[in-house]
Parts: C-alpha cells; sequence; structure tokens
C-alpha cells in the first residue's frame, strides 16, 4: 500500500466515475446532446494500467525453478482473487434488485450465462451470446484472458517483448481497429471468426501499457534530469486532454489519441517526478483502488432498475441519481468485504490458537 503512487490511485476513482456518467446514458429520456460525458476512456485506462502493472510484477519476480506456467496460473489466481469477492458481491446485489426492485425473472440463458461468468469466460463467447450477468463483467474476463495469453510471453521473453511485440500489438491492433470499426469502443462482439472484440481491445491497451512501463524504465536510467513541473504538467495535461476528448466528440478516432494520453499520463505518475504524489503524500488513498472497483461492478445494477422504473422526471436527475446511488452502494461493498476480511483473519488466528494449545 505505501509503494502506490497517490495520483494513480485518484485517476482510478476518476476513471471509474466516468463509466458511471458514460453508462447513464442508458436511462429514459436520454438525448444525445453533452450534458455529461458523451464517452469514456475508463476502460482503456484500466487496461493500460493492468499492462503496466503486470510489467513491474514481472520485473520483480525472481528467477526460481518452476516454470512459466505455474508461474502464470500464480499470477493469474493472485488476480482473480482479489477481484473475486467484489464480483461475487456485486452478483449478488443485482440478484437482489431484480427479485425486489424489478420484475425480474432469470431466463434459462441468463443460467448460462451466470455459469460461464462466474469463471471470466464471457469473452470466450461462452454464456449468453454477448451478455454477462453484472454490467463491467466483460472487463474482467478480458483482462484476465489477455493476461493469460500475454504474461507467458512477457516473462519467458521480457526484452523480446517490451521492445518488440508490445509496440507491434499496440500499433497493428489500434489500427485495426481504426479501419475496420472506426473505434474502441466494443465490448462482447464478436468478429466473424468468432474472436470477442473486447479482448482484442484488452490487448491492444494492455501492451501499451508495457509500453509505458518499458519507458518509465529507461527514463529513469536517463542521466539527464528533467524538472519536476514539466513531468507535472504532462500529467495534468494529458489527462484534461482525455477528458476534454471524452466530453466533446463521440467514440471515434480521437479514442486512439486518448489511448497515447491515457500513456502519458500513467508514465508521468509512475515516473515518480510528478509533484502530484508529493502534494497527496499526507492524504491516505490506498483504499480508492477497492472502491474504484466496487463502483465498477456495482453501478450497472441502479442503471437496470432505474431504466426499468422509468422515473417521470429529467435525465439529468436519473443521471444524479445513479451517481448517489452508485457511490453508496460501493461503499457499503468496500466495508462489507474489509470486514468480512477482518472476521476471516481473526477466525484463522483463533484456529491457530487451538490447534498450538491442543
Amino acid at each position: 500500500m505505501k509503494d502506490r503512487i497517490k495520483s494513480v490511485e485518484l485517476w482510478r476513482l476518476l476513471f471509474a466515475l466516468s463509466i458511471v456518467l458514460n453508462h447513464s446514458r442508458h436511462l429514459p429520456w436520454w438525448h444525445s446532446g453533452r450534458d455529461l460525458l458523451c464517452t469514456s476512456l475508463g476502460v482503456e485506462f484500466f487496461f493500460v494500467l493492468s499492462g503496466y502493472l503486470m510489467t513491474a510484477s514481472v520485473r520483480r519476480m525472481p528467477r526460481t525453478c518452476s516454470s512459466v506456467g505455474e508461474e502464470t496460473w500464480r499470477f493469474l489466481w493472485r488476480k482473480a482473487k482479489a477481484i473475486y469477492p467484489f464480483f461475487v458481491f456485486a452478483v449478488a446485489f443485482d440478484l437482489l434488485c431484480a427479485y425486489v426492485l424489478r420484475n425480474g425473472v432469470l431466463s434459462e440463458s441468463s443460467y448460462c450465462a451466470y455459469f460461464w461468468d462466474f469463471f471470466f469466460l464471457s469473452c470466450t463467447g461462452l454464456g449468453n451470446g454477448g451478455s454477462t450477468i453484472i454490467g463491467g463483467a466483460w472487463y474482467i474476463s478480458a483482462m484476465l484472458l489477455g493476461m493469460a495469453l500475454m504474461f507467458p510471453l512477457l516473462r519467458k521473453y521480457t526484452d523480446t517483448f517490451l521492445h518488440i511485440i508490445a509496440p507491434l500489438l499496440t500499433v497493428f491492433l489500434c489500427g485495426w481497429f481504426a479501419v475496420r470499426y472506426g473505434n474502441m469502443g466494443d465490448s462482447l462482439v464478436f468478429t466473424n471468426g468468432g474472436v470477442c472484440l473486447g479482448l482484442l481491445r484488452g490487448i491492444a491497451c494492455m501492451s501499451a501499457g508495457c509500453l509505458c512501463f518499458l519507458i518509465q524504465e529507461n527514463i529513469s536510467r536517463c542521466k539527464r534530469r528533467t524538472t519536476d513541473l514539466i513531468w507535472t504538467a504532462m500529467e495534468f495535461l494529458a489527462l484534461g486532454g482525455v477528458f476534454w476528448i471524452a466530453v466533446h466528440y463521440p467514440r471515434g478516432a480521437y479514442d486512439f489519441i486518448s489511448v497515447f494520453l491515457i500513456m502519458i499520463v500513467l508514465t508521468a505518475a509512475f515516473s515518480g517526478k510528478s509533484l502530484l504524489s508529493k502534494w497527496l503524500s499526507k492524504l491516505n488513498v490506498s483504499w480508492s483502488g477497492e472502491y474504484s472497483l466496487a463502483l465498477y461492478l456495482n453501478h450497472f445494477a441502479w442503471v437496470r432498475v432505474l431504466r426499468e422504473w422509468n422515473l417521470p422526471v429529467p435525465w439529468k436527475w436519473q443521471a444524479l441519481l445513479l451517481v448517489l446511488l452508485s457511490l453508496l452502494t460501493a461503499l457499503v461493498c468496500f466495508f462489507f468485504l474489509r470486514l468480512l476480511r477482518q472476521l476471516i483473519e481473526k477466525w484463522k488466528g483463533y484456529r491457530a490458537d487451538m490447534t498450538a494449545q491442543s
């Protein structure tokens, strides 16, 4: 927790909130104006960040005698284990909303989606043909499956992957999206060959995150000194550019510029030279990562509720209600899981004491 870059933790929360605002377009009475964020690059931010952190994990790993396959499974298991409690809470909360606040009855196809989504396999095509049990589950599936493909190569051929494979994946996949679809906004849409666009989108952005790590690593070795003000300005200007594009432009060619700007934001933040983290040094923001995940996974249940209620109020008020309810639910999820974790640790300690006494 102490080693986390505090500005990055705040950006997690900011981009998670932008996703909630973006999904407010699914509410009744929405029009195609630009009253709030028209698009959200939040998912791209989290993909790029995941790629960076995956590369950092590989760099920290000691060279052991275990196989790359075993290391890959251990890495994926740690990732999934950290996410799974939030995912289960979100599924339970969505079911509660379906039967208490909505007139929802699960269909046979929904049970199929539930089965495969609990293994985070929706991006393989298994399940309910392009939908997930909770709105944000596709991202977790794309991230874990993408890492399952990328991590072994990154671990086995680190230098080759960072200098050759990652740049080519980023450029060619983004170029393919630009030519074929004109944007990077698809999630659970499959090509004629049965490949999930969300998975390809994740691989492209996570490869960009690997590049961020390589750039930051080279910068840290550079003997030339760059003033902290320049790095701070880069971080703020790039972040402002991402949200300026999100407000003023729909999904399109600017998606790829936004990915580039996100790379600048994270490179500047992780360089350790931006002044923002120093300004935030006295704040405890280690909680914001888990809270952002809770917000991302739980907000779509309220989208479904408000869409079915069809409240006779302007869309702006519905969007505000969505944000407030989502923030509150994420708070409940965060503290409930933290309390549950503490109880489990106490129980393990009690069992250990009883075993020692016996």
